[in-house]
């Protein structure tokens, strides 16, 4: 890919910026859609977690927002308080600008602070659906949505999944006309293209391929014998020398039973699911990040 980002018109002193934050070429979501964005197209995107999809939509909005005026002008909804506050850093760290104001809001934390940050008149706003109309409710800021320019739903299909199709539904009808809009799914669901082309007006579609997305993983495959998961796994990580791993279960009880099974024989191990409490999830998810713990 011959492209870089200086071609698409983003503001110079983040383009700088960028090679010391590790972006030295645009990923393919980022060479498909960047160019779209800036030329105020409203996109639905197919694209895989883990593509680029926020340095994707997170550089046009970054260099369309106008720091000097003190409203919220970007609104970027996830589903999660995880992707939420990572959607949070990522954004901070492409800032140049010591006055742009980044907020995220999100459950698990007291509603007075997210009513706070939005008080606040963050120029972009990072939000859980449910945690945004908590906040909203009352009409406590009447004019949140005159100046929101730049509108993205991300994740979408897990944001469908996790039943904020309703709370998805009712922030649309406030955005003024014009608001430039991009949803992003990792998979193109008749729901999420008919949430696209029905609320919206001149949605394209930006479909990635999945094989360009991944050519850097590879895939293995073993065939177990029955009732043998669990030993096969513990020689696997053992024998292949694996430093860190992500070791994904069906059910919770499956959870459970894998990390004591890995602890068992002397493997640093850890459970996590989503009915843990918020601050233990954040616990062990730093720990895993700190490498205190090898295998998630």
């Amino acid at each position: 890919m011959e492209s870089q980002f200086e071609r698409y018109g983003l503001d110079e002193r983040i383009v700088e910026k960028l090679p010391v934050l590790g972006y030295k070429r645009p990923t393919p979501v980022q060479h498909s859609v960047i160019p779209l964005l800036m030329q105020k197209k409203n996109l639905i995107v197919e694209a895989p977690t883990g593509s680029g999809k926020t340095a994707a939509y997170g550089l046009p909005c970054i260099t369309k927002v106008d720091a000097n005026k003190n409203n919220i002008q970007a609104l970027i909804l996830v589903p999660s308080r995880e992707l939420a506050r990572q959607v949070e850093e990522a954004m901070k760290s492409f800032s140049t600008n010591q006055y742009l104001k980044i907020e995220a809001v999100y459950g698990g934390s007291p509603i007075k602070e997210g009513v706070a940050k939005v008080a606040k008149n963050p120029h972009i706003l990072i939000a859980v659906p449910g945690r945004l109309r908590d906040i909203l409710r009352d009409e406590k800021f009447p004019f949140f949505w005159r100046n929101i320019n730049f509108f993205v739903i991300d994740e979408a299909d897990r944001l469908l999944e996790q039943g904020f199709q309703h709370e998805v539904f009712s922030i649309i009808p406030h955005l003024k006309k014009g608001a430039q809009v991009s949803i992003y799914s990792a998979t193109l669901t008749p729901d999420i293209e008919a949430l696209g082309k029905e609320k919206f007006e001149r949605m394209e579609i930006v479909r990635l391929w999945h094989g360009v997305a991944w050519r850097s993983i590879h895939f293995n495959t073993f065939l177990v014998p029955q009732g043998k998961n669990e030993h096969a796994l513990v020689s696997l990580l053992k024998f292949r020398e694996i430093k860190n791993a992500l070791i994904f279960c069906n059910k919770r009880e499956e959870v459970y039973s894998l990390s004591r099974f890995l602890r068992a024989n002397g493997l640093r191990c850890e459970a996590y699911h989503g009915l843990m409490d918020q601050v233990e999830r954040e616990a062990v998810m730093n720990r895993f990040k700190l490498k205190q713990v090898r295998f998630l």
